[in-house]
């Protein structure tokens, strides 16, 4: 998969440009290692998405705990 046959690793669809990604992948005996995966376009757009949703939601929990905290004070 990836870079070698062009296939997404999402996907496994074979495109002519894959968008690659570096994951924090946990080892086994529990240290971590970066590896790059790639990702067609549709794929590679599901996932910023969903990354963006969720930095957004955590950036919206930090904005309320913050209020409570000024409220408190």
């Amino acid at each position: 998969m990836g870079l070698s046959d062009n296939k997404c690793d999402s996907c496994s669809e074979e495109v002519g440009y894959l968008f690659p990604i570096a994951i924090i992948d946990e080892l086994p005996s529990g240290g971590m290692k970066m590896v790059i995966k790639y990702y067609c376009w549709d794929c590679y757009d599901i996932i910023t998405d969903t990354a963006k949703s969720e930095l957004d939601e955590k950036d919206d929990e930090e904005d309320e705990d913050e209020d409570k905290d000024q409220e408190d004070e």
